[in-house]
């Protein structure tokens, strides 16, 4: 698997955006009448050269070439928006976990919104390096939670081991 930064510099853009629509569209379940996939869908080169903003893509060899895996996309540090789809045939490999701590990398720090109906993307968030720092109502009225995340270690996991003789609960009883 290979994860490329789509760059706004290339003369192929919109080949490559409507590449990506489609995929989105395509594999993207319910995710693709979200308001992410309309800001994915209005997304101009000069929109995804501005701070904050970044289009990735997993591509996988294939016997006739490569082949997109999976599409990730995060708008004003995730405030905007943030997506993350994964053809069906390659979940559950890590690829939207690779995609999303990349994204997390790229860009220094993150804040989105997960959905609790939605546990995939959850633990997704989780081992890309992203944690919870709050619950609310999220845009449909289900309860969410608020992830965001500075750019931690390189595998993405910020979780601390204790060490032999530390004590395992700070507040005794």
């Amino acid at each position: 698997m290979q994860i490329l930064t789509i760059t706004p510099t290339r003369e192929d853009w919109l080949r490559q955006h409507a590449k990506i629509l489609k995929f989105v569209f395509e594999h993207g379940g319910n995710q693709a009448a979200r308001a992410e996939f309309i800001l994915l869908a209005r997304l101009t080169a000069e929109q995804l050269a501005a701070p904050g903003t970044s289009l990735m893509a997993a591509t996988v060899r294939c016997e006739d070439g490569e082949r997109l895996a999976g599409v990730s996309f995060v708008s004003g540090y995730g405030t905007e928006g943030c997506l993350v789809v994964v053809h069906p045939l390659y979940r559950g490999r890590g690829i939207g976990t690779s995609l999303l701590a990349s994204q997390l990398r790229q860009l220094g720090s993150m804040r989105c919104e997960a959905l609790l109906s939605r546990l995939p993307f959850v633990k997704m968030c989780f081992r890309a390096g992203l944690h919870a720092v709050a619950v609310h109502q999220g845009a449909a009225g289900e309860p969410a939670l608020v992830m965001e995340g500075p750019c931690g270690d390189p595998d993405g996991a910020s979780i601390t081991l204790t060490q032999e003789g530390d004590p395992l609960c700070r507040y005794p009883c």
